[in-house]
């Protein structure tokens, strides 16, 4: 393989001399930055327009390059309108317009964030791939987050869309349709952007606080929990957002329904844009949507001007906080506001948090999670439990061709490796996000969605996981957790991280294959499980808050002035 000295110009002004492999892209010697300027949809096909600026820093070479954009390991030509080019102080730069067209069926299995990488291709096999802006200009001019058209396509129940990250990267987005991918919300979004800057004087609006759950369609976990004792404690501010099949599938007392607000209505997104109080068991976006398309929704969550008090929807000792995939939960990264308080059930948890994701000891509640306040295993509880957590590398794979993914050989396997005498007391309950595909699967009679979480964990004897928060939860309640780890590993190593449980401190016995687990689902049917031993070490994770979970969370909510 023939290797070359190349010469080019750094930062600082001084020449370096490289050695260059010429199946490695040369990234250091150029510059790019990149706007798209139109984004046109036909056909399930998005058309793009836009242009770029290229600062190449090599001293000598000749000829002209094309380009590409690489999504998902595919290329996609991008097709020359104009192109200038010149030198300057012996760099040369190129204005390259330009059109490309990226077909949506190439990504139905695709991952739900997808960079878009602008690759060239020089005869001299000096190339760059580099990850380029949304656009560059509107990223300096202004503080807003850009979307494409949201392109809808029902038969498949997917949405595509170009977005804009945080770092002003240019993204393709793959996910199931939202309810604010319609225009008629995109429009109650904007209205209730522009009321808010007149209701918002008023006090019913500013000093207004906001509570939800998972995708605003839950009402199981601390959220509603902590929303019913403000209201019995008398605090008439407090609203809880909650969709149409929500107030249907859960029973809300009627003395709490008053302050409930059907997610979608024009009032939610008025409560939304003057509230500067968020109090939930998930990520701020769920307010709205999860992954959220909207400019100006957007906009509000990114200036950041308001407190979010995370209560967990489970305890977080499990993947690491400092692994890629939970990038999003550090401070002062992505959507969390440097305001965040969170609420955790210990101090190794609460070291957790401030070792791995930077928060200080007075953002940390160390309360317990107010779910646990109510949480009861019922006498006659039988079931065998089967809940994995979720894996955001087959969100769509899972969506679309779920017998190939990893998720369902691994649910498979833990079903073979229960006796036969006992599948009768089998429950698979999906991730909350996989649950509509495995409808159709092979184990779609052994899914109770009739059931909320918290009436199938009530009767759960049982409970097999890998790495779901969920295991927390059951054994608190008094059931016997079961860990499958068979590809803990792969895994592991897909969240760019590590597990914070191991053989030491797990609270439960560890299957690596079928015999094993066989093994433990029999040795706990028949009540040979160590429970003591166990609870030990979950005691080491999660205190034992004595069921007052809830108003030593309201307590520090009020030493801190948020209520």
């Amino acid at each position: 393989m023939k290797v070359d000295n190349l010469v080019y110009k750094s930062k600082l002004g001084y020449y370096r001399s490289v050695r260059h492999n010429k199946k490695m892209p040369f990234n250091k010697a150029f510059r790019v930055k990149n706007a798209v300027l139109k984004f046109f949809l036909r056909n399930n096909v998005f058309r793009v327009f836009g242009f770029f600026v290229k600062k190449d820093m090599l001293l000598g070479g000749a000829g002209k390059s094309t380009y590409s954009f690489k999504i998902k390991n595919k290329k996609y030509p991008v097709r020359k309108i104009l192109r200038i080019s010149w030198t300057f102080r012996l760099c040369r730069y190129e204005l390259f317009f330009y059109f490309a067209s990226i077909p949506c069926e190439d990504f139905l299995d695709a991952e739900i964030h997808n960079a878009v990488q602008l690759c060239s291709n020089h005869s001299s096999g000096v190339n760059f791939v580099k990850r380029i802006n949304y656009n560059f200009i509107l990223q300096k001019l202004t503080k807003l987050h850009f979307f494409s058209k949201v392109n809808i396509w029902k038969e498949k129940g997917t949405s595509f869309y170009f977005r804009q990250s945080i770092n002003g990267n240019l993204y393709l987005s793959v996910r199931k349709i939202n309810q604010t991918d319609s225009r008629v919300y995109r429009y109650k979004i904007f209205l209730a952007y522009l009321s808010s800057f007149f209701v918002r004087r008023l006090e019913k609006f500013n000093k207004s606080v906001l509570v939800f759950e998972k995708e605003c369609g839950k009402y199981e976990e601390s959220g509603s929990v902590v929303y019913e004792r403000l209201l019995d404690l008398g605090y008439d501010n407090v609203y809880f957002i909650l969709t149409k099949e929500g107030e249907e599938k859960y029973f809300v007392p009627d003395k709490y329904k008053s302050n409930i607000v059907r997610k979608g209505s024009f009032k939610h997104y008025l409560l939304f844009f003057s509230s500067v109080v968020f109090i939930s068991t998930e990520s701020p976006p769920q307010v709205v949507d999860l992954r959220l398309a909207s400019t100006w929704a957007l906009h509000k969550l990114n200036k950041k001007d308001y407190t979010y008090v995370f209560l967990q929807h489970g305890v977080m000792y499990m993947v690491s906080l400092s692994s890629k995939a939970r990038e999003g939960f550090k401070k002062g990264v992505g959507l969390y506001p440097d305001s965040t308080k969170i609420v955790v059930s210990s101090k190794l948890e609460a070291k957790h948090f401030i070792e791995q994701a930077g928060y200080e000891e007075s953002d940390i509640y160390i309360v317990g999670l107010p779910k646990f306040d109510r949480a009861v295993l019922n006498e006659s509880a039988r079931c065998i439990t089967i809940m994995p957590t979720w894996r955001p590398w087959e969100y769509n794979l899972i969506r679309s061709s779920q017998e190939e993914s990893g998720y369902f050989k691994m649910v498979e396997e833990i079903f073979d490796s229960i006796p036969k005498e006992y599948k009768d007391r089998v429950v698979f309950l999906p991730h909350p996000l996989f649950i509509e595909s495995f409808k159709n699967s092979i184990f779609s009679k052994f899914i109770r969605d009739d059931l909320s979480y918290d009436e199938v964990l009530r009767d759960t004897k049982i409970l097999i996981t890998d790495y779901s928060s969920i295991a927390y939860d059951s054994f608190n309640r008094g059931a016997d957790v079961l860990f499958w780890w068979a590809d803990k590993d792969f895994c592991m190593e897909q969240y760019g991280g590590k597990l914070m449980l191991n053989e030491e401190n797990v609270f439960g016995p560890v299957a690596y294959n079928k015999e094993s687990m066989r093994a433990h689902v029999e040795s706990s049917i028949n009540g040979s499980s160590d429970r003591k031993f166990y609870m030990r070490k979950y005691r080491e994770i999660v205190f034992d808050f004595d069921g007052r979970s809830s108003d030593k969370l309201i307590e520090r909510l009020k030493e801190d002035n948020l209520i």
